[in-house]
């Protein structure tokens, strides 16, 4: 009866760190993707300001 019941409180130490392996590494890759989103959101931003001053910009 003890080994059954150290097996499964072995088990299910085993599946909770592996779900907080999971988790952490789908968390990390989360914040990876909007950091290289806000990167883009901050390029796309200059290029419209960078349009918007050309067509301010009265032609001579």
């Amino acid at each position: 009866m003890l080994s059954c019941t150290m097996f499964i409180v072995a088990a299910l130490f085993w599946f909770s760190t592996g779900h907080t392996r999971r988790r952490y590494a789908a968390v990390e890759r989360l914040a990876v993707e909007q950091k290289d989103l806000r990167n883009e959101l901050a390029e796309v931003s200059g290029r419209i300001r960078a349009i918007q001053r050309l067509l301010e910009d009265p032609v001579d």
